[in-house]
């Protein structure tokens, strides 16, 4: 089984070489796709790999993904972002579930490191981030989705059984502060076109990262009025969100509801 490992990167050169170094233990095709990097990005990649290649950024991170699987030498892909360090993982397991799943998009396991009030701390979550490049592509500008190519519009998902730390939110607060805000800029401009219960998730998600519990509180509420599928993998998070987000809002007893209708969603396969 042939994989190729794709990186769309810009500005990132201190995340990219680690992020290069722990791919580069493991036989992945490396191909990655600068949007203008200013600092020495290009440099760092090419020092792994020689598939490099260059995408003039046009807010459509779609669009980028796009572009960078299209330059893979394999159909199978797999998506990783800059900051983003895969750890130790079996190569032949990771192989054996994957030709077994060819036709399925493969679940990671992202282990999310960042701070809040200077403390240390993390969450985990599942991630679409496998497959095969002439079954599905990327939809939207900002959180891109994998959706599959034709007319349907369902698939289905394995476990890939490889883990990944991500350390983008761990960096100084003005960094994280134009990255939210950039998220965010983007995201508002998508739902002036369609309101959309996925792009409110990722505004509320993106509000809550950023410590601004009310206004992610807002944008929560305004999701779950949609009739939402727990089997979605971004559901049940965005309920453990609206949650926190209303305790953080001073609003402890009505985030009680979202313990049961968290277990009614979780209990739903």
């Amino acid at each position: 089984m042939n994989i190729s490992a794709c990186i769309i990167t810009k500005n990132e050169a201190h995340y990219l070489r680690e992020c290069l170094s722990c791919l580069k233990k493991y036989p992945f095709e490396i191909v990655v796709t600068d949007t203008g990097s200013e600092d020495d990005s290009v440099t760092a990649a090419k020092e792994y790999t020689d598939k490099v290649f260059f995408y003039e950024w046009n807010n459509d991170f779609s669009a980028a993904r796009n572009f960078c699987v299209a330059q893979a030498t394999n159909d199978m892909v797999m998506i990783v972002d800059t900051d983003e360090f895969v750890q130790d993982f079996d190569w032949d397991g990771l192989c054996a579930v994957v030709e077994k799943n060819c036709d399925k998009v493969g679940r990671i396991n992202l282990n999310n490191i960042y701070r809040r009030d200077g403390v240390l701390s993390s969450t985990n979550e599942k991630l679409s981030r496998i497959f095969d490049r002439r079954l599905y592509t990327y939809t939207g500008s900002v959180h891109e989705q994998i959706t599959p190519i034709g007319d349907n519009d369902t698939f289905g998902t394995y476990e890939a059984g490889i883990t990944f730390k991500h350390v983008g939110y761990d960096g100084s607060p003005e960094n994280i502060r134009k990255k939210t805000e950039r998220n965010i800029e983007l995201l508002k401009r998508e739902l002036e076109k369609k309101e959309d219960a996925y792009i409110l998730y990722q505004l509320g998600k993106s509000y809550y990262m950023a410590g601004a519990y009310k206004e992610a509180e807002g944008y929560f509420e305004r999701a779950t009025a949609f009739d939402l599928d727990p089997r979605l993998e971004y559901v049940l998070d965005m309920i453990v969100s609206y949650g926190y987000s209303m305790v953080n809002s001073g609003k402890a007893k009505e985030a009680l509801a979202f313990s049961n209708l968290f277990d009614e969603f979780s209990s739903i396969k």
